[in-house]
């Protein structure tokens, strides 16, 4: 099924940003920086 497939790898994008997000946060080391 193609759909199932299709929402299988957005929700594997999804993982993969969610990593990176928790990454950038730790090496920010929780504070803020300037935009």
């Amino acid at each position: 099924m193609a759909t199932y497939s299709l929402a299988n790898e957005r929700l594997r994008a999804l993982e993969d940003i969610e990593r990176e997000i928790g990454a950038i946060l730790q090496n920010a080391g929780g504070h803020r920086a300037a935009p």
